[in-house]
């Protein structure tokens, strides 16, 4: 364990209790694309707080992978 779970933990409620909001709402209103959206937003909300804990704590961007060190 690298000590940095609470990071992942927070991203991971957060996105979480998002979805569980957001998804009956934007089906009711949209229907399976709303709930496609709502999905799709969340996952990708929770990947870029994931890269943002990884840049404050670690202190490099994993999006960056491409270029040379």
């Amino acid at each position: 364990m690298s000590g940095h779970e609470r990071d992942m933990r927070f991203v991971t409620v957060l996105c979480g209790v998002g979805v569980l909001i957001s998804v009956p709402i934007f089906t009711k209103l949209f229907g399976a694309i709303g709930a496609a959206s709502a999905t799709a937003f969340f996952i990708s909300l929770q990947n870029l707080l994931a890269v943002y804990f990884v840049k404050k704590r670690l202190g490099f961007n994993t999006l960056k992978f491409w270029q040379k060190i």
